[in-house]
């Protein structure tokens, strides 16, 4: 089942306003990990991911190598219906859905995981949110 066929519709502005990694942003996406995949096992790190639509599309294209994507979501509904569709979809074993801010949750990443653990990172924040949410990541 791919991301794209979670939604019956053909309006792909919808898609990208529900989190979608479809059209241009999922190529994008795409290229990314592919150019990505020298780093084994990738760990992808999705911060605001709604309701994780693009983390379920990482985790499709990097589950048989080994890799693992974290997404963060601040809004406890949106992760609630992530974690239903990452069950839905078979990757419980590559996605970790968590509820939180960056600022909680990436420490526990680097503690986890190790310091410059992160090779993928995908923001969604709104307003100066990115800007913080980058300047924590690196």
């Amino acid at each position: 089942l791919s991301v794209a066929n979670l939604v019956c519709c053909e309006d792909s502005n919808v898609a990208e306003v529900l989190g979608f990694a479809v059209g241009a942003r999922g190529a994008v996406l795409s290229r990314v990990l592919q150019k990505s995949a020298s780093h084994s096992p990738l760990l992808v790190v999705e911060l605001g991911c709604g309701l994780g639509c693009t983390a379920i599309s990482a985790a499709q294209q990097i589950a048989g190598q080994g890799g693992r994507v974290i997404a963060c979501e601040v809004d406890g509904v949106r992760a609630a219906i992530a974690v239903n569709l990452v069950e839905w979809t078979g990757l419980t074993g590559v996605v970790d859905v968590r509820v939180g801010r960056s600022e909680q949750l990436l420490p526990w990443i680097q503690r986890q995981y190790g310091v410059g653990c992160i090779h993928v990172l995908v923001l969604n924040p709104q307003g100066v949110e990115y800007q913080e949410d980058l300047e924590r990541a690196e």
